[in-house]
């Protein structure tokens, strides 16, 4: 499973593996998607900025 990383360690990435930092490509899953995988299904706090695709995302997670 991948994880979260800071900004310095994604460049590094990005350097090492020969990329433009100017565009990555990666692999996108729904958020509910990831939590399921995680056997993570209760969140205590949740804080999300995507550049104004929010409801987008949110719309991805089964609140019932």
């Amino acid at each position: 499973m991948g994880r979260i990383v800071d900004n310095s360690e994604a460049k590094a990435w990005i350097v090492a593996n020969r990329m433009s930092p100017d565009e990555v490509s990666i692999q996108c899953f729904p958020l509910y998607s990831l939590l399921l995988a995680m056997n993570q299904l209760t969140v205590d706090f949740f804080s999300l900025d995507v550049e104004g695709d929010e409801l987008r995302v949110l719309q991805t997670i089964p609140f019932d």
